[in-house]
């Protein structure tokens, strides 16, 4: 009975040891891929998609490289702007910074000739990252994890909160989805009144965006206030707008409604209102925090 009592006892520790070493595994896994959320979309990951990629067989690597297969990447970097824009953008989401000039020619450079996939590049710099540089990332990563862990994914108000950490810092963005945690039904139905008055409204896509993120940063009545001077903004236009009318009215009354002068455009008025080894982990350019995640 003793010899079987400590088998069990053996199995019972080893079992503890694998589903405690398993468990760190998946949270080096999600770390990882919240990163590569972080350098590609500069977003908090949904829930689903981070789901989704930790529960794959891929690598990271793979991982990295099927982000280019997708739509919102596609979009954020289209295949004709500048090699340079993509490079710049990159280390703008990780870092909150430019590239200095040497690392952004030579990855540019190592990019356009083919020397190196964008999505390894991307992880180059991730791995990279030394300093302030993997200061801001471990913040950015810590926000995500803190976000995922207390709310449902929600893209305004994740995007908010990666807002008031650019603006306001890593402890007002904790602090912000706190707040959103224990005051969520308050927050979803303020929320509601805000978008039944934004639907009777004529404002631009844009200026409705701001207003629901103005709402998750600052509150209702400082949301409120925003939207009220959109209002007034767009009615000062119209106005604007009839006066003009009525002047052209009034000039083509003049010129006796003449063809030359009826519908004129020029007295019409329109408004437009994802490493290479050479600089990510090789002996010539990458540990050395000259070109890696620190200065390049």
């Amino acid at each position: 009975m003793k010899i079987i009592s400590k088998r069990l006892k053996s199995l019972s520790i080893i079992t503890i040891v694998s589903l405690s070493t398993l468990s760190l595994l998946a949270d080096e896994r999600s770390d990882e891929i919240t990163k590569l959320y972080t350098a590609t979309f500069e977003r908090i990951p949904d829930k689903t998609g981070l789901e989704f990629w930790i529960d794959s067989n891929l690598s990271i690597d793979e991982i990295a490289s099927s982000f280019f297969d997708q739509n919102e990447t596609k979009e954020k970097y289209p295949e004709d702007a500048p090699t340079s824009d993509f490079v710049d953008s990159i280390y703008q989401n990780l870092f909150d910074r430019s590239s200095d000039d040497e690392g952004l020619n030579y990855w540019s450079s190592a990019i356009e000739q083919k020397r190196v996939e964008r999505s390894k590049f991307i992880l180059a710099v991730i791995n990279g990252a030394q300093g302030s540089d993997e200061e801001i990332l471990n913040e950015k990563e810590d926000i995500s994890k803190e976000y995922l862990n207390r709310l449902p994914y929600d893209k305004n108000d994740a995007e908010s909160v990666m807002e008031i950490y650019h603006e306001e810092g890593h402890k007002r963005a904790l602090d912000l989805i706190v707040n959103l945690d224990e005051h969520e039904a308050e927050h979803e139905s303020e929320r509601e009144r805000l978008e039944s008055r934004l639907n009777s409204v004529t404002l631009t896509p844009e200026e409705k965006d701001q207003v629901i993120k103005e709402h998750t940063k600052h509150g209702i009545d400082s949301a409120e206030k925003l939207l009220n001077n959109f209002e007034k903004n767009t009615q000062n236009g119209d106005d604007n707008g009839h006066g003009e009318s009525d002047n052209n009215s009034s000039s083509i009354a003049n010129h006796g409604g003449s063809s030359n002068h009826s519908s004129s455009s020029s007295h019409s008025s329109s408004s437009s209102h994802g490493g290479s080894s050479s600089h990510g982990g090789s002996s010539s350019h990458g540990g050395s925090s000259s070109h890696s995640g620190s200065g390049r």
